[in-house]
């Protein structure tokens, strides 16, 4: 564990190295996390977890250059967007009795967002949808 539970400098801490990963910095965050690993002096096998998450950093650096997309037009979504879509999705379908497939029938909902969602925006969904 990083951070004990409920402290909010843990919350700005991730807040602000999730936004060095959104500007391109995943192996600066990397780096971040097995070091905050280390200096809490944490076992094998209680830091696993950060190293984890630190190795899937690296793994995925070259996929996770937000920049260079936004400046190529790239579309980008993130695990929230994708999942916020499903749940508007769902939820819309659900209320209106509509088929959340197109009529190509792949399963797909092109350009579904969920309301009110913009790239600056910092709200997370506050539950999760019906599985």
């Amino acid at each position: 564990m990083l951070f004990r539970r409920g402290r909010l400098h843990a919350e700005t801490w991730v807040h602000d190295h999730a936004r060095s990963v959104l500007a391109g910095r995943a192996s600066v965050v990397a780096a971040a996390i097995r070091r905050k690993a280390t200096r809490n002096h944490l076992d094998a096998a209680k830091r696993k977890p950060a190293d984890t998450a630190a190795a899937y950093l690296l793994n995925k650096k070259a996929y996770l250059d937000y920049p260079t997309a936004l400046a190529r037009g790239w579309p980008i979504a993130t695990g929230v967007i994708e999942g916020s879509a499903r749940c508007t999705v769902t939820a819309t379908s659900q209320r209106t009795g509509r088929s959340t497939s197109p009529r190509n029938g792949n399963g797909s909902m092109p350009h579904a967002t969920p309301t009110g969602s913009s790239p600056t925006d910092d709200r997370l969904p506050q539950k999760r949808c019906a599985q």
